[in-house]
């Protein structure tokens, strides 16, 4: 099955918009994955650390029908990185692998099953949201994020014995809701988007949020809050 055929630059772009959180070292070896879902000519890519989670999808060609599989997601996006930005590529599933070709080259990757990979638990609805310019939101997180303890066992703490308050104007119309989050998480988010705007959705202060573009349904990112 042909999972995907586009040119080089159209896949290694759906690919680096969620290999941010992707470590090549972990506990986990699937985290080092992407999870691949194909359905008909939707394909959807989603990466994980355990505590965010990154999504996207696109119409990259292909053969029709479903498929799933997870493989490795630096690797990946090193091999593309050798090929021209226009050379079309294809990756074609192969009993428990993926071929990954381009002009002359061919290269074999290894995959894991992708039943395997530890989704983050989304809220089945959420509720509270609110919009922000994501360069102001960006800008803010780094006013504050030096108050961080960096090596706290009680990691949810922001500081051991300094704090960092800012405040800022949101469209939001909810019910007073309180949450914490990992500053370095939001940033890695903020410095995946260029759009001036963000809309964080929240359930309530202990499930996890939902970052979206609005306008743009293709980029979804999901963060774990953290205890305060």
């Amino acid at each position: 099955m042909i999972v995907l055929k586009a040119q080089q630059e159209q896949v290694l772009a759906a690919l680096q918009s969620v290999a941010g959180i992707v470590e090549r070292r972990h506990t986990l070896p699937i985290l080092a994955n992407v999870l691949i879902r194909k359905n008909a000519q939707q394909l959807e890519l989603t990466t994980s650390d355990l505590e965010i989670q990154i999504r996207t999808q696109g119409e990259l060609g292909g053969d029709g029908g479903q498929f799933t599989t997870t493989v490795g997601a630096r690797k990946l996006i090193d091999i593309l990185r050798s090929m021209p930005s226009d050379q079309v590529v294809s990756l074609e599933s192969q009993q428990n692998k993926l071929i990954l070709k381009g002009g002359k080259s061919r290269f074999t990757l290894q995959t894991l099953p992708a039943e395997d990979f530890p989704l983050v638990q989304e809220s089945a609805q959420f509720g509270p949201a609110f919009s922000v310019p994501q360069k102001t939101l960006k800008a803010l997180l780094g006013q504050v994020s030096f108050a961080m303890a960096v090596h706290d066992i009680r990691y949810y703490l922001n500081a051991e014995q300094e704090e960092a308050v800012d405040e800022l104007d949101i469209d939001y119309n909810g019910d007073s809701i309180e949450i914490g989050f990992n500053v370095t998480y939001l940033i890695d988010v903020l410095t995946n988007m260029t759009q001036d705007m963000v809309k964080i959705e929240l359930a309530d202060s202990n499930n996890s949020a939902l970052l979206t573009i609005p306008d743009d349904l293709h980029f979804k990112y999901v963060v774990m809050p953290m205890r305060i």
